[in-house]
């Protein structure tokens, strides 16, 4: 069986494991949108967002399922659906199992909503086959793997299985144990399951000091923000993401920094603060430059990490560049 190399990122883990996936907790400039058009004719549209135009909060719970494994022959299975895994929508095609090689072979397309590109090479010690009466792990190999920001490509992922691997009963898993986990497995009508990125209604403005935010909208992601940032006016918002703990999900408000005074932006950024469900108070990763007045960032993305499952109370807390702050809660459904 070929080892074929595919222009993918991942920024976590991807795995392909038998029975269970659950466990415990432990640049180019683009715009990233969780909800833009699906990549490739041949994949399985998955369900999308709609943007929220009110202050409230219109879903309760991220997690969803999509159909995988749509026809099977042999030791060969067509998959459909998707799996999503740190800011990547996963697409796997078709799986094979070569038991003269002892290989497992998945084609896989990836949509990138990051804001910049990343290489599979960098997480292969997060690659491995789990067999169903192991749990045995194998290291999986792959070249040099990159998909550019905002971008589609394909590839296909190997994986090095003992004799008689089970191959039916053993399923595509993105995600460590200790991580946000989808799991796929390897049969005809199986479906793929996890939290989903989801829209969770919230939008509005919040100023203080002469710098406002326009939030555009406010999605509930199984995934972190690693970088959240503008260099300063006149810049679109660059993002990008990593796994989070199985406990933990990223909240990204998306929307337009503008200023209505001078000096009104700077470190005053790296100060928000949201207020979670529990009592305490979660950073943000993001930042962005000094505007003086009239000066704007688009599509600025300010992060946080909150508790899974996400309801509850918040208050965003809002910063400006003399220290006012003003508050804007807001609600997520249980």
């Amino acid at each position: 069986m070929k080892h074929r190399a595919f222009v993918v990122i991942l920024a976590g883990a991807v795995l392909v494991a038998a029975g269970c996936g659950g466990s415990d907790d432990s640049s180019q400039t683009a715009t990233a949108d969780f909800r833009a058009s699906a990549p490739a004719p041949s994949a399985a549209e998955p369900a999308s967002a709609t943007t929220a135009t009110s202050a409230t909060p219109t879903t309760a719970r991220p997690a969803t399922t999509t159909s995988a494994g749509a026809t099977a022959s042999g030791d060969k299975v067509a998959m459909s659906g998707s799996l999503w895994l740190a800011g990547l929508e996963l697409f796997p095609k078709e799986a094979r199992y070569d038991a003269a090689a002892n290989e497992v072979e998945v084609d896989v397309e990836v949509r990138n909503t990051w804001t910049d590109q990343s290489d599979l090479i960098n997480f292969l010690g997060s690659l491995s086959v789990v067999t169903p009466s192991g749990p045995s792990t194998y290291a999986g190999t792959v070249d040099s793997i990159v998909t550019p920001a905002s971008s589609t490509s394909r590839g296909t992922l190997t994986f090095a299985v003992p004799k008689d691997f089970a191959f039916a009963t053993s399923r595509l898993v993105a995600g460590t144990p200790t991580e946000q986990q989808w799991t796929m497995p390897f049969a005809p009508g199986s479906k793929a399951e996890g939290v989903a990125p989801r829209d969770v209604g919230v939008a509005g403005e919040v100023e203080a000091g002469g710098l406002a935010f326009r939030i555009a909208r406010t999605e509930l992601v199984p995934f972190a923000c690693d970088r959240a940032d503008a260099y300063g006016p006149g810049e679109t918002g660059r993002l990008t993401f990593k796994t989070t703990a199985k406990s933990k999900l990223g909240l990204v408000m998306t929307g337009d920094i503008v200023a209505r005074s001078a000096n009104s932006g700077g470190n005053a950024i790296g100060a928000v603060t949201l207020s979670l469900p529990d009592g305490t108070t979660a950073p943000t990763v993001s930042s962005s430059g000094i505007y003086n007045t009239n000066e704007s960032t688009s599509d600025w993305p300010l992060c946080f990490t909150v508790p899974a499952p996400g309801p509850g109370a918040y208050v965003l807390n809002w910063v400006s560049y003399d220290g006012q702050t003003t508050a804007f809660p807001f609600t997520i459904p249980g």
